[in-house]
């Protein structure tokens, strides 16, 4: 009987395992069956995309489905022919779909086409993925009068986001870039009378960020007959002297023009060339004036061939300029201290600032004499001089610097304050007594001086000390900055620390504290994941708004969720911001829809937060001018006048016609706004 039930048991079982190895198999077999079928379909579906012809690809890339006009997009990046380039084109820049818009300038980044290149100038303006989508094309543009735009773009400042690119791409001259950034470091410089204090500005800061020049394109610009492009070359040539040049600018420094004859030959004391000498020491003896001789005489100085005559004479000039040639030339000829000290002594007396500065740096060559008379000076200086000063004093590990350098940490000038902070770092370790001493003073800017310090010296016992600011200091201003020295300093102790700060109960300290772990790297970027879960809703927004900040999906969801469901209108505005700001359609429109609201306090808020977005808000605003809502028109008009959005002057005038008054009103006042900057301009 046992035997038979044992049997019988058997059997079920194995019966069971085959019903189940059956039911698998079929089970195997009918996934595999619906996956082929997908892929089937998938591939059908793109081998229908890629049979189409670029007709029938143009029709549904303006196509009212967001979808179907990516998808043309997307297959549009695959054909060459110039109506897919010319379709390309008009999806970039006139699709509202922010998405649309940078598959279509994906697609265009490389090709060869006038047409391209005004897309990516536009694009610029927009900011975001866009605008680095078209620096990268632009940068590799060949199309001299695309870089003539870019500079035009750069000077009129009617879009900061396109000015700031394209001072970028300006700073890096190509062969075809080279003769319009020229013409634009030249414009007025012959004919001072021409040139606004504006012009003036952005000249001096588009030569500070150039970082190199092709000499072999740069040289043949002295030739011009523009007298602009050659100023402008003779500039870049102040910046980056070049023995090549030499000739050149020795025909030039004999030029009637009072400004091209300075600028060539103050290039030419730079780099001189050998074979130029004998006209040098013609020049240096029977110049046309003091400072023509005086550039000649450094520059014989560093080919060194001048006589310590020719060079004291000089500073008895009246002209101040040439008087701090003559210094750059004594500095070349290392002459003794006994030799060097009555000249430096009446120099630092000098009613001229630079003057002074070029005497200044040879004092700290002549001992313990020189340092003496150089601190006294310091003492007695300011402003921009006194910063100068403080940062020549860099390396030189004394007591009696050191005290001098702490007491300027508390300067009522910030740049004071700076070059002492960047000088005391210079001690290093041997520094570190006495800043964290500092730290416990009762003067903010004390304080705040000694944490920048510390941070340049960096170590441990630095980040203790900075760690230690940041979570006990009674002011929100040296807290903030404690949080930012922390996160250059990616330390357990600085992650520990800005962990906690999160969580601080005053928003703005949270604020910095997320931002600066993100700074941090993975571990930072965990921990802020971890502030997602915690049961305050504002710590969550503050943790979330930094992930999205750095492209966090999962910050995004929980930005949604509280923009969506949080009745606190604050953490709600600042979840829309940090999304739109990340490129999320939604937000964007959330946005403009919450423009409507009777509540004119909270539209205000709603407009602050629009316009800190700028160009990211551009073309939902635009596409808004449309709306069948009168009110949201009217505002939407308001806000890119308010932008100054040049590009959306057309539009903006079809409202002049609008069935609303409001809207009529709203966009003459625009139009107005968009032209206020424009009587400013050079």
């Amino acid at each position: 009987m046992h035997s038979q039930g044992e049997s019988k048991h058997s059997r079920k079982t194995w019966f069971a395992f085959i019903t189940l190895a059956l039911f698998t198999v079929s089970s195997v077999s009918v996934i595999a069956y619906f996956v082929n079928l997908h892929r089937a379909r998938g591939a059908k579906e793109a081998y229908a995309w890629h049979s189409l012809n670029v007709g029938e690809l143009i029709r549904l890339s303006r196509n009212k489905d967001v979808d179907l006009r990516l998808k043309a997009v997307c297959e549009l990046r695959h054909r060459k022919s110039r109506d897919a380039t010319t379709a390309l084109i008009e999806r970039a820049m006139e699709d509202g779909a922010e998405v649309v818009r940078i598959m279509a300038l994906q697609a265009l980044v490389g090709r060869r086409d006038e047409g391209v290149d005004e897309v990516m100038l536009a694009a610029l303006r927009r900011g975001g993925i866009e605008a680095k989508l078209a620096s990268i094309h632009l940068s590799k543009s060949r199309n001299e009068s695309t870089w003539h735009k870019l500079v035009q773009v750069y000077l009129s400042g009617a879009s900061p986001t396109a000015e700031g690119y394209a001072l970028r791409l300006l700073a890096n001259p190509n062969e075809s870039s080279i003769r319009p950034i020229c013409l634009a470091l030249g414009v007025g410089v012959p004919f001072k009378e021409d040139a606004s204090p504006q012009l003036r500005e952005k000249q001096r800061k588009l030569l500070e960020f150039i970082n190199s020049v092709p000499h072999p394109a740069l040289i043949p610009l002295l030739k011009e007959k523009d007298m602009c492009i050659v100023a402008g070359a003779l500039q870049l040539l102040i910046k980056f002297p070049c023995k090549e040049a030499s000739k050149e600018l020795l025909r030039l420094a004999r030029s009637r023009h009072k400004v091209i004859r300075t600028l060539a030959i103050s290039a030419l004391s730079l780099a001189p060339s050998r074979e130029v000498a004998g006209e040098l020491k013609r020049m240096a003896k029977s110049g046309r004036d003091d400072f023509v001789r005086a550039c000649a005489t450094v520059a014989l100085s560093q080919l060194g061939d001048v006589e310590f005559e020719s060079v004291s004479n000089l500073l008895n000039s009246p002209d101040p300029e040439t008087r701090t040639m003559a210094l750059k030339a004594i500095e070349n000829m290392n002459l003794p201290c006994d030799v060097l000290m009555p000249l430096l002594r009446k120099a630092m007396e000098d009613e001229d600032m630079d003057v002074r500065l070029r005497a200044s740096v040879q004092l700290l060559r002549c001992g313990d004499k020189g340092l003496k008379l150089y601190i006294g000076a310091l003492n007695k200086a300011h402003g921009d001089e006194k910063a100068s000063m403080l940062l020549a004093l860099r390396g030189i590990k004394r007591r009696d610097v050191l005290k001098v350098l702490v007491e300027n940490l508390q300067s009522q000038e910030p740049q004071v304050r700076w070059a002492a902070q960047v000088a005391v770092a210079s001690f290093g370790v041997d520094a570190l007594p006495l800043l964290k001493g500092l730290l416990k003073h009762q003067d903010e800017k004390m304080r705040i001086g000694a944490l920048n310090a510390l941070m340049q010296i960096g170590g441990e016992e630095a980040v203790e000390a900075i760690a230690e600011t940041a979570m006990k200091d009674s002011c929100t201003e040296v807290k903030i900055s404690a949080i930012e020295a922390l996160a250059t300093l990616p330390t357990k102790k600085s992650l520990s620390t800005l962990r906690k700060l999160l969580h601080s109960d005053d928003d703005e300290v949270a604020q910095r504290a997320a931002i600066a772990l993100g700074r941090l790297g993975r571990e930072g970027f965990d921990a802020l994941k971890e502030a997602l879960n915690s049961k305050r809703t504002s710590v969550q927004a503050i943790a979330a708004r930094a992930l999205a900040f750095y492209g966090d999906l999962e910050a995004v969801r929980i930005l949604r969720k509280i923009a969506s469901t949080s009745s606190d209108e604050y953490l709600r505005l600042v979840s829309l911001q940090a999304l739109a700001r990340g490129g999320d359609e939604w937000a964007s429109w959330t946005l403009i829809r919450m423009l409507s609201t009777n509540d004119e306090k909270q539209r205000m808020k709603v407009r602050a937060a629009i316009l800190g977005l700028r160009e990211r808000m551009l073309m939902p605003l635009v596409a808004s001018l449309r709306d069948d809502d009168a009110t949201i028109r009217a505002e939407a008009v308001t806000l890119l006048g308010l932008m100054r959005a040049e590009s959306a002057r057309d539009e903006i005038s079809k409202l002049l016609n609008d069935s609303n008054p409001a809207v009529r009103q709203a966009a003459k006042s625009a139009l107005q706004m968009i032209d206020t900057p424009r009587m400013h301009q050079p």
